[in-house]
């Protein structure tokens, strides 16, 4: 599980950990289906501000290259 700083005014703590566990089984599952429909979510993820939370720079670099993972794993 990716580790981040918490910071104030960062995102949803249980919501990352819920967007990064959907993209770990989705790349973990082989299903192609599955990988695409975490793809699309982690590229518009609904991600709430929190006063306590995940550093948001480093949760948006996570997202961005586990959307690269899953897209190549598509591709591949």
């Amino acid at each position: 599980m990716e580790r981040f700083t918490i910071v104030l005014r960062g995102y949803d703590i249980n919501a990352v950990e819920r967007l990064i566990g959907l993209a770990s089984e989705a790349l973990a599952s082989g299903n192609q289906t599955e990988r695409e429909t975490a793809c699309r979510v982690l590229r518009e993820p609904d991600l709430r501000i929190r006063f306590r939370g995940y550093d948001r720079f480093q949760v948006d670099d996570a997202l961005r290259l586990l959307v690269d993972e899953l897209s190549e794993e598509s591709a591949g």
